[in-house]
C-alpha cells in the first residue's frame, strides 16, 4: 500500500480542477517550487511521469471519485 502524505493528499482534487502549480501554490499558501518538489515526490512514489497519470493512479485506487 503507499502511504500519502496530508499535503501530497490535497494535491488531488487540485489537478483534477486543472489548476496550475501557481493556483495551487497561493490556495495553499505555499512558494510555487514547493509546488513542483510535492508533484516530483508524488510522481516518483506513484511511479508515473505526468499530472495525467497521477490522476489515471488516483482514480483507479479511489482517491478520487
Amino acid at each position: 500500500p503507499i502511504k500519502l502524505s496530508k499535503r501530497q493528499k490535497q494535491l488531488f482534487p487540485m489537478l483534477d480542477q486543472g489548476l496550475s502549480n501557481r493556483d495551487i501554490a497561493e490556495k495553499l499558501d505555499i512558494s510555487e517550487h514547493t509546488v513542483k518538489v510535492h508533484f516530483w515526490r508524488l510522481y516518483r512514489l506513484l511511479g508515473v511521469n505526468s499530472r495525467t497519470q497521477a490522476l489515471r493512479f488516483a482514480r483507479s485506487n479511489g482517491w478520487l471519485v
